[in-house]
């Protein structure tokens, strides 16, 4: 994909989008799949960060390249809404509107989720000013050391050590990418982002939660069988955490953020091995089995259909 977006005239074609030794016709569906599955690729290869991430430099990526990449972004998001979640959103806005309109504040809250859980915690502490144990000192110390700061900060200059490691790590470390792709993405995706709020709202908007995914769900039920089907769906969104909902939604619609505007249920009387939910991408819409006798029976299926590599697939 890097090397199909290097052509600068690809952001006004219409795009088609096969895979490999897989039949269907791209109704939108196969796009947002292939959108998605760049991302996820990008993200474990080319991204350092947790729930936040942050483009790393590669000795293989050019000025070409990153340009490439920021039309991958803007042209995936102008035509289908997929937009990377996992984009820290502090370099989003730096790139869209250069970086002195980050905030101290958007800037301290990427770089804590750029952080491990763990991390995260012990970074709070010291900005609140708890004293930390020794393990907890141990884990600041090796943040610090970690990105080059040899000094242990105490009292009122925590905070700003923090925040020259943030800046470093969200902004300073991938300038190059964050230039490379600004000179697409700030033109491409002005009329989308026409200011850092509203940077911010689509985050809020395109983040999936429990009750988002229950609330697309578009079903009628007619027997008691369907209702219980539904009943054991929705219970199963419910117990997801963001990334369980990631999947199941890139399962659902092709697309782990919320793109659709509903996901149509229809009911099947399938049993035994021929059993199992059937996701039609492009309506989108859900097959869904109505003989499961139980909740277990409906997890433990369920679980069975989103960890069987269903997303492996070659883009041609």
């Amino acid at each position: 994909m890097i090397a199909l977006f290097k052509t600068p005239e690809i952001l006004s074609i219409q795009l088609k989008v096969t895979f490999v030794e897989e039949l269907g016709v791209d109704a939108r569906g196969v796009s947002r799949e292939a959108y998605s599955a760049f991302w996820n690729s990008f993200f474990n290869t080319s991204a350092d960060g947790e729930d936040y991430r942050v483009p790393s430099l590669n000795p293989e990526y050019g000025l070409e390249e990153w340009l490439s990449i920021g039309r991958i972004l803007s042209k995936g998001y102008s035509d289908h809404n997929i937009f990377p979640v996992q984009l820290a959103p502090a370099f989003l806005i730096a790139v869209m509107f250069g970086e002195e309109t980050v905030s101290t504040e958007d800037l301290l809250e990427t770089f804590l989720l750029f952080l491990s859980p763990l991390e995260r915690a012990t970074v709070k502490q010291a900005l609140q000013g708890d004293v930390l144990s020794d393990d907890e000192q141990d884990i600041f110390e090796d943040i610090l050391d970690r990105e080059g700061c040899h000094s242990i900060p105490k009292g009122e200059n925590v905070r700003p050590t923090i925040y020259q490691l943030a800046h470093k790590v969200i902004i300073q470390k991938s300038m190059y990418a964050l230039e490379g792709m600004r000179k697409v993405v700030r033109d491409a995706l002005h009329s989308a982002f026409p200011d850092v709020n509203s940077i911010k709202i689509m985050y809020g908007s395109l983040k999936p939660t429990p009750k988002k995914v229950c609330d697309l769900l578009a079903a009628n039920p007619q027997t008691r069988e369907e209702a219980q089907s539904l009943r054991f769906l929705q219970q199963y969104i419910r117990a997801q955490n963001e990334e369980g909902l990631g999947t199941l939604l890139r399962f659902l619609t092709a697309s782990p953020v919320m793109t659709a505007i509903q996901i149509s249920v229809q009911f099947t009387n399938t049993t035994g091995l021929a059993r199992r939910p059937v996701a039609h991408t492009c309506g989108p819409m859900l097959e869904l089995p109505t003989s499961y006798t139980s909740y277990r029976d409906f997890r433990s299926e369920w679980q069975a259909v989103l960890s069987s590599g269903y997303l492996a697939m070659d883009i041609a």
